[in-house]
């Protein structure tokens, strides 16, 4: 008895489940073909339903691989990839060159690379768990020691 072959009138969006069943079917590079089904495409493992390999979608063309083309025309669609293309641009560039505000405290401590105390940049974290204490951070202005005491 063969496998029963699947209509063609399947909706195709780039999905590799079984139209029959809905069980994930791996591409031939995951799983290698057998007898019958190499001929006609992939087959289920649990229902046996043998359906043509589709290529897997480009996600660089929406208008023709996404639920997308179903809404939208493939001129909207190209224009709302631009436009979000440029925002990223438009993102990236913004944030080269800002200057980053240095939120740290500074108050006197000893550096023990200097040996005398120093003005140091100063901030806390909780990195351990809950009920031990915070972590404090220190960096020396004169000399950028680091150095952190756990209290």
């Amino acid at each position: 008895m063969s496998a029963p072959m699947a209509r063609r009138d399947y909706f195709s969006m780039g999905s590799r489940c079984c139209i029959a069943c809905g069980q994930w079917i791996p591409s031939e590079h995951d799983m290698p073909r057998s007898g019958s089904a190499a001929a006609g495409g992939l087959q289920c493992r649990r229902c046996n339903v043998v359906q043509p390999e589709r290529p897997m979608p480009d996600f660089e063309k929406a208008s023709e691989v996404t639920t997308a083309a179903l809404l939208f025309t493939k001129a909207e669609i190209d224009a709302a990839w631009k436009s979000v293309k440029h925002s990223l641009e438009e993102a990236r560039r913004e944030d080269v060159g800002v200057a980053q505000t240095d939120n740290r405290v500074e108050e006197e401590a000893f550096c023990e690379k200097c040996g005398v105390p120093r003005k140091c940049k100063v901030f806390a974290r909780q990195i351990r768990s809950a009920d031990e204490g915070q972590t404090v951070f220190y960096q020396c202005t004169s000399c950028d020691s680091e150095w952190q005491l756990n209290s």
